[in-house]
């Protein structure tokens, strides 16, 4: 029995490592190398054959979830230690939850808080040091990540509050009596707990609130004077300390970036102005080891930053500072320290400049950073992942800048789209050019359909601005999913089936791609068409569910985009359902089905027409071909520039 309990174990512990395995492949079947492929019709015709591998791979992954993962996430039952150290291994193999790498923090979040509920029930006080450190780890990473969708989704106080209650248990054992007791692994992971704490302490919906900013502030600084106690020094002799009072110092600035968004208050600015000096002497004399982890630039940055808000810099000599910094990066490096001058120290300049008052070589800058970044993104994937950029990422988006003659917000947005997950790349261009086309053919038969959009009050007025109409639909249809770039992780997440909250982080996209919209005067016109894409026709479905469909001004546009959508998720295999495409037939005869309901009657009408038909056929072969050309080109073309440069 015994013997056979143990293959049982081993087994299971290889399965999960399998599902680790598995969702490497699938990561890489979904992201081919361009310098494997020939030509644009490979191109696609590879991304076809992989979703199709692809497929296959997610529905291996989904029974070992389902025969192994799952049932040790029942909290009915208690864990045998094989089953603590296969979970354990697990989420080792998934995720290191401080590493910018992860293949699925969402399954890591719940092995932790598995683990932390099982040690806490037996009362194991090393296993649940053990799973404290991990729920952290996990709790923060899920905090972090669903920050981007706050306050659309509050998600992120949840998370949040689940990594806070654990950090508390966790550092309950700093009391000397009980630190004294522990091993020198525990003793390490309550230490660099003390400091990484600091990641829970983000906030947006207390921005400038000064009891949380208060607390952040005592909390690192008590970290910092763990480092200067005999008691702690004597009882972890063999504990990094110089690493620990480094990092110390450095979290105590951090929370001043994007020139200071929290809103410390200037006697906090101060304080934080001198330890960013302890900082910047600290580095310099431990500078042969610490330059492994940091470099001088990054630490610069910290402490001119402090300088500055603390009333010592002066703006014009921050600027200049600011300014210098991209070009001090290697072009080819896209280690973090690199991404940090080239994109973070730009973010910073950005968030001090005066936006109701900028000068033209300030508007030049600025769109040469947009277009920068862009580069740096259409690269990047070639050399590791921009998933630790994804946060910073939304934070440009959140507070872009429209300069005269610039990129603009919805080329940014494209562009973007193409170099962080080029299917959904495609997925808009094909939604625009069915959009455009049933616009059209709309147009022509029933005008009176469109009057009551905004600066049409008749038909006439309707016919007489068709070209402007069928522009407005074209434009729609590009900025309809821009909101999906906040939700990266969940819709590559191909290796196995979406939790429930995952749905609800999916359908934050249209609200938060219409908040982002309506923020600009060249693109908030589109904003309630990316809104309302998802609702039903009759309000009997569909998200967000507080959206009118039936009260939209431009009702009609939302009907013929989200139409749009649907006709090329359910006839393009790529990047969505793993599944063979749907015919067009099939298309229409759901369409009919749901006449009334979930779609608009005349657009059920429209379908049924030879010549519309025949338009949405030479779209789905040579325009949706058109548009994986298009993407392929921009792959190539910085897949080129990067082996040139090399």
């Amino acid at each position: 029995m015994e013997e056979g309990r143990e293959e049982q174990n081993t087994g299971k512990n290889n399965e999960l490592i399998a599902y680790v395995d598995l969702t490497n492949r699938i990561r890489a079947l979904s992201a081919p190398r361009v310098d494997a492929i020939n030509g644009e019709e490979d191109y696609r015709m590879t991304l076809l054959e992989n979703f199709v591998r692809i497929g296959e791979l997610a529905r291996a992954n989904g029974r070992i979830l389902e025969n192994y993962f799952l049932p040790l996430m029942d909290e009915g039952r208690q864990l045998s230690d094989r089953d603590v150290n296969n979970l354990r291994s697990f989420g080792k193999a998934i995720l290191d939850a401080r590493n910018a790498e992860n293949l699925d923090q969402m399954m890591v979040f719940l092995q932790a808080q598995r683990l932390m509920q099982d040690a806490e029930l037996k009362g194991d006080v090393p296993a649940l040091i053990r799973a404290l450190d991990d729920m952290v780890a996990a709790a923060g990473a899920m905090a972090v990540m669903t920050l981007r969708l706050y306050p659309v989704c509050r998600d992120f106080i949840n998370y949040r509050a689940l990594g806070l209650a654990a950090a508390v248990k966790l550092l309950s054992f700093l009391e000397p009596e009980r630190f004294a007791t522990l091993t020198p692994e525990q003793k390490e992971s309550v230490l660099i707990n003390s400091r990484y704490v600091c990641i829970l302490f983000q906030r947006e919906d207390l921005l400038g609130d000064a009891k949380t900013n208060a607390y952040d502030l005592e909390t690192m600084i008590r970290a910092l004077r763990i480092a200067e106690d005999p008691f702690y020094r004597e009882q972890a002799p063999e504990y990094d300390w110089d690493y620990h009072i480094f990092r110390a110092l450095q979290y105590i600035c951090l929370p001043t970036e994007y020139n200071n968004y929290r809103g410390f208050s200037a006697e906090q600015l101060t304080v934080i102005e001198g330890y960013a000096g302890q900082l910047k002497d600290f580095f310099e004399e431990n500078y042969e080891k610490l330059s492994a982890v940091n470099s001088r630039e990054s630490v610069d940055l910290i402490v001119n930053r402090a300088r500055y808000l603390s009333g010592k810099m002066s703006e014009e000599d921050y600027f200049d500072f600011l300014r210098t910094m991209p070009s001090l990066a290697d072009e080819n490096d896209f280690s973090y320290d690199a991404c940090f001058l080239k994109i973070l120290a730009p973010i910073e300049y950005l968030s001090t400049l005066d936006h109701e008052h900028l000068t033209a070589a300030q508007e030049k800058e600025i769109d040469a950073f947009y277009r920068g970044l862009v580069l740096h993104l259409h690269r990047l994937p070639q050399k590791g992942t921009q998933m630790y950029l994804l946060g910073d990422l939304a934070n440009v988006m959140k507070n872009y800048i429209d300069v005269p003659g610039g990129l603009g917000f919805e080329n940014f947005c494209l562009e973007l789209t193409a170099a962080v997950h080029p299917p959904t790349y495609v997925h808009v261009l094909s939604v625009a050019d069915f959009t455009v086309c049933l616009t059209r053919q709309l147009l022509k038969r029933h005008p009176e359909l469109f009057v009551g959009m905004p600066g049409y009050d008749s038909i006439d007025a309707v016919v007489k601005g068709t070209d402007d109409i069928i522009s407005f639909a074209g434009h729609a249809a590009l900025c309809h999913d821009i909101g999906k770039l906040f939700i990266v992780e969940t819709i590559i997440t191909y290796g196995r089936p979406l939790f429930d909250c995952e749905f609800g982080w999916i359908k934050t996209h249209p609200d938060i791609g219409a908040n982002l919209l309506e923020q600009h005067e060249s693109t908030k016109r589109y904003a309630n068409v990316a809104r309302g894409h998802h609702r039903w026709f009759n309000n009997g479905g569909g998200y967000p569910e507080n959206y009118d469909f039936q009260a939209a001004p431009d009702k009609v546009m939302v009907a013929i985009v989200e139409c749009a959508d649907c006709l090329d998720a359910s006839t393009d295999s790529v990047g969505r359902s793993y599944k063979t495409g749907k015919t067009l037939e099939d298309f229409i005869g759901e369409v009919q089905a749901g006449s009334g309901t979930r779609y608009a009657p005349y657009l059920a009408e429209l379908l049924l027409i030879p010549e519309v038909q025949s338009d949405l056929r030479k779209i789905l072969k040579s325009g949706r071909d058109e548009n994986y050309r298009r993407a392929y080109e921009i792959i190539e073309e910085f897949f080129h520039t990067e082996e040139e440069e090399r």
